[in-house]
């Protein structure tokens, strides 16, 4: 091997960045959930597998607590004043790099 090779960045086989990914995810998870009420989607989290093979991310978004019939009346003037309660929600999508076809989609747990 020359000295001329070995400086060569090694070509990767990945085509996909960290913003089409994400795009991506989002365009996948708009079209599963297309009646669910969301608001505030951000960005949450991005990671390269160290395979370089797929991405990692991850999705935050609010959605509107789900309210059980007993707690309907004692909410109800809180509701009136701060509107609709919100729970903040993360998806991981998992997307290969190579296609940019999302492969899995899954719920994100958050550590205590």
């Amino acid at each position: 091997m020359t000295t001329a090779e070995l400086k060569q960045p090694r070509a990767s086989s990945r085509k996909i960045d960290a913003k089409q990914a994400a795009a991506l995810s989002l365009e996948y998870f708009r079209e599963l959930f297309p009646d669910v009420r969301i608001s505030n989607v951000a960005l949450e989290e991005v990671e390269l597998l160290e395979d370089e093979n797929c991405w990692l991310i991850t999705l935050g978004f609010d959605e509107p607590l789900r309210q059980t019939r007993s707690s309907v009346p004692l909410n109800k003037s809180l509701t009136d004043l701060f509107g609709t309660p919100l729970m903040r929600k993360f998806k991981v999508f998992k997307v290969d790099a190579k296609t940019g076809k999302v492969i899995s989609m899954r719920i994100r747990k958050l550590e205590s």
